[in-house]
């Protein structure tokens, strides 16, 4: 008899086991394993106590058919997450050491990194170090076979130089701060190869035993933990030591757990750094790149052909690439005048400065790997005097000299995104995402970490993909000190229609008296005033309701329920209205929404 049938036989339950989905499990609805022998049950004698034994004993079972299930489900969690490394072009090992540096090619001209530099603490956990010390290989090669990076060579030429004094100061036991001044902060492609290289990651790059000393190595030896004096490991031995088998076992299943989250931030942080790095990998079709070289007054200046292809073959600045050393395979496609210059129509490529157009391709690379939502393209700068310049050659080459918006999700087109944060009243405003129901689930915690302090929120949810709509809350979420609490107070915010409920984008007014928004703790809920329904945060005073449930809450931000009075609704109404009037900006007025997304508004060039 097994133990779990002895167990069933002490409690006069049935011996039988269950089966879910086909697979056999023990009496305590966990799989079982009919080839593990287990001792038998201890008894006592006394049918009361011996129930108490029987239970216990169940669950030592179920613990120990809980820890085989998840071996098997670290065993799957770890080739996920190799495999989520190897995706992304990644080397599960460090690529060439920490002594020397890493040279590549960068924008037609060679630049060095320190590989001890981007092992200090500083750049460490840093995509800009992750990139060059485990992705270098899957890096398209120059003709000279050298690691190539599509970025503006005067960032990284700085960049190497700072993270340089890094070094030496860090030799001095000195620190050195790498930050952009003023005048690199108002540099389109300064900034945007400055926020984009040196993102912070939890990620850690691990030193091969071979690149650490000996006094490292027994240092980090000696301070592991577990481990007495003697060597031992602490609890180890027959279980008589301090402390019960039960508060050892939360211990146990504690540090497990402590463990998983581990992992699974490692999954969000790669699978962030995979995003930002693969465009410098391979196209966006997944194949190689190309690097395609031009020289302008004799200066070499590189790109790939994913930044000049997006614009098509017959775009001028592709052409201007690849007349030089291929023209007799585009010959089709282009002819010369007499100067040697390349013709599109009637229009030649005038000669421009090395300045100019290098701006002009950098503009160009940064359309092509700033995909972000909510993301703006800057336009090139110069000098008030060269502008003017500046504008002629970014049209020649069949660019406009314009910001360029990326929309602040899927679920908005471009024109929706402008309205949109023109309703905001912000100055030339950008969006930074803060919280993913796709990306970061629809934990309610998780969405409260993920907002922080940061005002100016702005909600977007897509219902059903016909009826899609938001909110803008001027102020920030506050979520009282007591998690057992709720948090009410007044902010100003409107709701916004994206479609479904009008023919157009159109911003839904919430009279002043009921801008008030109601968080609740972790640990507490906000019930409605007339229904047995709770949530987790409203807006509107109950306009719209978040984690919404009957009796609720619901553990899932996009259970949500959604109505606004007759009188409060603009012209144009296309929604239902309910017995009692009301209307909804959604499908219906309780409902799971595909997605919800918050984002940060800021005017451009402002920190948050």
């Amino acid at each position: 008899m097994s133990a779990a049938a002895a167990a069933a036989a002490t409690t006069g339950g049935s011996k039988k086991r269950k089966a879910i989905n086909g697979d056999a499990v023990d009496a305590a609805g966990q799989p079982a394993d009919d080839h593990l022998v287990h001792p038998p049950t201890p008894q006592i004698g006394r049918q009361s106590l011996d129930k108490a034994i029987a239970a216990a004993n169940a669950a030592l079972l179920a613990i120990e058919n809980a820890a085989r299930t998840a071996r098997q489900q670290l065993q799957t969690k770890a080739e996920a997450i190799k495999g989520l490394i190897e995706s992304t072009g990644g080397k599960l090992e460090l690529t060439g050491g920490i002594e020397g540096e890493v040279e590549v090619n960068v924008g037609g001209r060679v630049v060095g990194v320190s590989r001890k530099g981007l092992m200090l603490d500083q750049l460490r956990h840093t995509y800009f170090a992750h990139l060059l010390l485990y992705c270098v290989d899957e890096l398209p090669r120059d003709k000279e076979g050298r690691p190539f990076v599509d970025a503006d060579f005067n960032y990284v030429k700085w960049l190497s130089d700072e993270i340089a004094l890094v070094e030496g100061a860090d030799a001095q036991g000195e620190e050195h701060e790498i930050e952009l001044d003023d005048t690199q902060k108002e540099d389109p492609s300064f900034a945007f190869h400055h926020e984009l290289f040196l993102t912070p990651t939890s990620l850690e790059i691990d030193v091969r035993s071979e690149d650490v000393d000996m006094d490292d190595r027994e240092a980090a030896e000696g301070n592991k933990e577990g481990r007495n004096r003697d060597g031992d490991r602490e609890g180890a031995g027959d279980g008589n030591g301090d402390g019960t088998a039960g508060s050892r076992l939360r211990e146990y299943v504690d540090s497990y757990n402590d463990a998983v989250t581990v992992l699974e931030k490692a999954v969000v942080h790669l699978d962030g750094f995979g995003q930002a790095v693969r465009p410098f990998l391979r196209a966006e079709d997944c194949s190689d790149h190309t690097v395609m070289t031009t020289t302008v007054l004799g200066q070499a200046v590189s790109t790939t052909e994913a930044t000049l292809s997006q614009f098509g073959h017959n775009n001028l600045l592709y052409k201007r690439f690849s007349w030089e050393g291929t023209y007799n395979t585009h010959i089709h496609c282009r002819c010369m005048d007499a100067f040697g210059d390349i013709v599109q129509g009637d229009v030649p490529v005038r000669q421009t400065s090395t300045e100019n157009f290098t701006k002009v391709v950098d503009f160009a690379r940064r359309l092509r790997l700033e995909k972000r939502p909510g993301a703006v393209v800057k336009k090139p700068t110069a000098k008030p005097k060269y502008v003017a310049q500046l504008k002629k050659d970014v049209e020649m080459y069949g660019l406009t000299m314009e910001d360029v918006y990326r929309p602040p999700a899927q679920l908005l087109t471009f024109e929706e995104t402008q309205e949109v944060l023109a309703m905001t009243k912000i100055p030339s405003p950008s969006v930074k995402l803060l919280y993913s129901s796709t990306r970061d689930g629809g934990d309610f915690g998780t969405m409260v970490d993920k907002v922080g302090d940061a005002s100016s929120l702005l909600f977007l949810i897509n219902h059903n993909d016909t009826h899609r709509f938001g909110a803008f809350v001027y102020g920030q979420l506050k979520p009282p000190a007591d998690p057992t609490q709720t948090s009410r107070y007044s902010t100003p915010h409107f709701l916004i229609s994206i479609s479904g409920a009008y023919a157009k984008v159109t911003k839904v007014p919430i009279p002043e008296a009921e801008q008030k928004v109601h968080v609740a703790g972790r640990d507490a809920s906000v019930k409605a005033n007339n229904t047995d329904s709770r949530g987790k945060l409203y807006l509107g005073d109950g306009y719209l309701w978040l984690c919404d449930g009957t009796p609720g809450p619901s553990d899932d931000m996009r259970s949500m329920c959604q109505w606004v009075k007759k009188e409060d609704l603009p012209a144009g109404y296309l929604g239902r209205f309910s017995t009692n009037g009301n209307g909804t900006l959604a499908g219906k007025w309780q409902f799971i929404a595909k997605e919800i997304a918050i984002y940060h508004a800021s005017e451009v060039g402002l920190s948050e």
